[in-house]
């Protein structure tokens, strides 16, 4: 995308990919496959809630034993081969989340992730995403999905190492690595609603991020399906999708919104819900989501966005360190503004010229 003038082939690739990005789609290769969103995290690094997921269930698969010893000859490899954990309930989340801090030990025990700064405690159990985990002293469980999404009184599927008592001379025992489906030897990663909101709080890593393919999207009621949004005589309507390709009817939420440019959906402060963006009087104003259709008041994120109004869009992911970037043309120019997951961005990268008959204004 830096040098527009090698070939024509070259500008539509890139031109198509970016389509795709401001779509929230995932792009595809020549042949056809799709790439990764992410390439794989490092220790301590940023991290997505999909690899979260693989990491603990590549430890499923493999039917890592419990055992809390923690001594030398029991730790296990994550899927890698580089580090070692203790295969226990600890254990299997700080490999999960690919933290090496306390390597010496086998990772984090439940002391450790409840006084760490790199756990954040969630608002109540309803906010859970993917990859994040309940907590309490003495035990911790990685959190997979909710049974029931529309009814989460009915329990979550998780990953988790529990124990089972009895160990044998060498401290194992008889429980395995579970998930969300039954593992080989029968059993399962299962929490009731009773037991998450009795015995834990939720809490999320700080380093964990959305996949790409949500940086972009819109999805303001937090099912996990795409909806669609649009402004009409000052009103902000969105359909919630119902993934058949059908819509919910509008919602209709507030008034006001003609002042605004054309708003544009990601996710600007990592939270795992769609945001809103838009520029009204050369200001930038971002609403973030609530998760249920409806949008905290509106921040202002600094001025001299007039020029951008008519082509401001989310770009997905463009320099993959896992959060929502914004771009607009001006001058002919592609401008992108990489998103720190704050609700605030670094200075516009200015990149090549000849973008604009593709963005008219």
């Amino acid at each position: 995308m830096r040098k527009f003038h090698r070939s024509l082939g070259r500008w539509l690739a890139a031109g198509f990919t970016l389509v795709l990005a401001t779509l929230g789609l995932t792009a595809v290769d020549v042949a056809g496959i799709p790439r990764q969103a992410h390439a794989a995290s490092s220790p301590n690094g940023m991290i997505t809630r999909s690899e979260v997921l693989a990491r603990a269930q590549n430890w499923v698969e493999r039917n890592v034993r419990y055992n809390k010893t923690r001594g030398s000859a029991t730790l296990i490899t994550d899927v890698e081969g580089d580090n070692r954990y203790g295969p226990d309930c600890s254990g299997l989340v700080s490999m999960a989340w690919h933290i090496t801090a306390n390597a010496a030990k086998g990772g984090n025990s439940t002391s450790d992730f409840l006084r760490s700064a790199d756990i954040d405690t969630l608002p109540s159990m309803h906010h859970l995403l993917p990859g994040d985990a309940i907590l309490r002293e003495g035990h911790m469980e990685l959190f997979a999905r909710w049974k029931n999404e529309a009814d989460h009184s009915q329990g979550a599927w998780t990953y988790s190492l529990n124990g089972a008592g009895n160990p044998d001379g060498n401290g194992w025992e008889n429980d395995w690595a579970k998930g969300p489906a039954v593992n080989s030897h029968g059993q399962r990663g299962d929490e009731s609603w009773s037991s998450m909101t009795s015995q834990y709080i939720p809490v999320r890593y700080s380093r964990i991020v959305n996949d790409m393919h949500s940086k972009s999207g819109s999805d303001f009621n937090s099912d996990g399906i795409g909806d669609v949004f649009a402004t009409f005589n000052g009103a902000l309507y969105i359909w919630n999708g119902r993934g058949n390709n059908t819509f919910a009817d509008a919602i209709t939420y507030g008034a006001g919104w003609s002042a605004y440019s054309r708003p544009t959906a990601g996710d600007f402060n990592n939270d795992g819900r769609s945001d809103l963006a838009a520029i009204k009087d050369g200001v930038l104003h971002i609403w973030s989501g609530r998760g249920n259709n409806t949008f905290a008041e509106a921040i202002d994120i600094g001025r001299g966005w007039s020029p951008y109004a008519a082509t401001l869009m989310t770009l997905g992911d463009v320099n993959r360190d896992g959060q929502a970037d914004l771009g607009a043309v001006d001058g002919g120019a592609l401008h992108i503004w990489n998103g720190r997951g704050n609700n605030t961005f670094a200075d516009a990268i200015a990149i090549g010229r000849g973008w604009d008959p593709y963005f008219p204004h």
